[in-house]
């Protein structure tokens, strides 16, 4: 039977991965708003701009894990943690997109 919410204690965690993980980029984002970009990206502008993001990626991508092994291991169906398996699985694409593409 398929539910909305995860039954299981590892299904729960990535659930609350993927909200941690969008808190983090909202944060990202309100962080940018304060700090204007200058021109030299140096010191604490660089920090205040990579480390959250870093932190949501990461996340994303062991949401991603976690949920997989949820699916498979644990047996657990429910729909939101299909959803967080797509989200972990567009953060991997991302962190490809990122290595392997040159800005």
């Amino acid at each position: 039977m398929i539910r909305w919410f995860p039954k299981t204690k590892l299904g729960k965690i990535s659930l609350l991965l993927v909200i941690i993980s969008i808190v983090i980029f909202y944060l990202q984002y309100w962080l940018g708003m304060l700090f204007p970009n200058p021109e030299p990206l140096i010191g604490l502008d660089l920090l205040i701009r990579i480390i959250p993001g870093f932190a949501g990626i990461t996340t994303i991508c062991v949401s991603g894990v976690t949920s997989i092994i949820s699916i498979i291991k644990k047996k657990d169906k429910a729909i939101l943690l299909f959803i967080s398996t797509i989200i972990g699985l567009l953060g991997f694409v991302v962190i490809l997109g990122e290595l392997l593409i040159p800005h």
